[in-house]
């Protein structure tokens, strides 16, 4: 026998200590990165939540006829600070958790594990005052993935300065509460559909909350009209990606958009099947270091104004908050957060030159990159950092 009973008793319990040792580490590494990343804007950061609905439009998917379609908001804006209550990362976390469950995208324990997620915002907070208006973002999530979870994102695009209007679009997202207490849990029979009817239902979603936004705003209902409708960005993650980038090309209220890491039939540009440009000015923000060449024509074609960014090191699911929450050997940085520091720092670089007029090639340049970033500004050979 290798060991007599004393030394295999002391050799199990060295196991069970070094087990428990290495619990406690992970477990305090997790704690430490249930929470947002360290905002980079100067502003504090308020949230509030909407549910809107569209009278023009039926909802396919319930058994009422007289169902028509709503549209979930969820509002990050500057702030004054001190005002309104620590938000919730989730504000409808017990409404909806069972609905979590039932998409089949989180098991117990991680939805338990969102009650702890601290948040930088605060519920409810009065719009700060120091500027008129405020440029607006509209943020459209990945397949089956609430706005919530973006809030990485969002709360660091709106304390620099930007509304932004984040869309849960009902049975495309994991969950969400509708206005008569039932769930519209993700759908997932649609997956079987084709791509682009899931696109242009969340293209109607956007335009229509464009549309009331602007009553909203003119009437002083929607953070004291403080909102500026003249230049306004779409931006959006996989399917919310390519909902940008269709946005862009259909409406005419849409100064820029940008596309993370969506691809369709149409590449990063759509789902029409033959890309073509979006016809404004357009940032990509991808893993994908290879580029098709029709692609790469496409870029070619949409001119200055248009950029291509390529973390290799990323993963698709990074370019949302979830891995932020996994465990890691703290207080080492792991992928998930430098595809966090890119992502935040492009969007605000690029939504800078278009829509607060900052030197675009100046900007991109100076992002904080801690992992290797390819940056390309097109056409080729224009606007690219020296």
């Amino acid at each position: 026998m290798a060991f007599s009973l004393p030394r295999f008793a002391k050799f199990w319990r060295l196991i069970a200590v070094t087990a428990l040792i290495l619990g406690l580490v992970l477990a305090s590494s997790t704690w430490i990165h249930l929470e947002i990343p360290t905002l980079t804007g100067d502003y504090s950061v308020g949230r509030q939540e909407f549910l809107w609905t569209d009278p023009m439009r039926p909802e396919p998917r319930t058994q009422d006829l007289a169902d028509h379609r709503q549209t979930g908001l969820v509002v990050w804006y500057p702030a004054e600070s001190g005002t309104g209550s620590p938000a919730p990362y989730v504000p409808d976390l017990e409404a909806i958790k069972s609905g979590l469950l039932a998409s089949g995208e989180f098991n117990s324990m991680e939805v338990a594990g969102l009650g702890w997620v601290r948040s930088h915002a605060f519920a409810d907070a009065a719009v700060d005052s120091s500027a008129d208006r405020y440029q607006l973002l509209v943020l459209s999530p990945g397949n089956a993935t609430n706005v919530e979870f973006y809030g990485s994102l969002a709360e660091d695009l709106a304390s620099n300065g930007y509304v932004v209007v984040g869309l849960n679009h009902p049975f495309q997202v994991t969950a969400m509460s509708l206005t008569d207490g039932s769930l519209a849990v993700y759908d997932t029979a649609a997956d079987a559909g084709p791509v682009a009817d899931k696109i242009a239902e969340r293209v109607a979603d956007v335009e229509f909350v464009l549309n009331k936004l602007g009553h909203e705003i003119a009437v002083g209902r929607f953070l004291d009209g403080r909102v500026d409708l003249s230049r306004v960005g779409v931006l959006g993650h996989s399917n919310g990606g390519l909902t940008a980038a269709e946005v862009c090309r259909a409406s005419p209220a849409v100064t820029a958009c940008m596309n993370i890491d969506g691809q369709a039939a149409s590449g990063p540009f759509g789902t029409s099947g033959e890309p073509a440009p979006v016809g404004r000015p357009f940032m990509y923000l991808t893993k994908e270091a290879e580029i098709h060449p029709a692609l790469a024509a496409t870029f070619e074609q949409s001119g200055a104004g248009t950029f291509r960014v390529v973390i290799p090191a990323a993963t698709h699911d990074q370019f949302a908050d979830g891995p932020l929450f996994q465990p890691g050997l703290w207080p080492l940085d792991r992928t998930a957060d430098r595809v966090q520091t890119v992502t935040r720092g492009f969007a605000r670089a690029f939504f800078d030159e278009l829509l607060a007029g900052r030197a675009s090639s100046q900007q991109l340049a100076i992002v904080d990159a801690p992992t290797d970033v390819y940056l390309y500004g097109y056409p080729l050979g224009v606007n690219q950092p020296q």
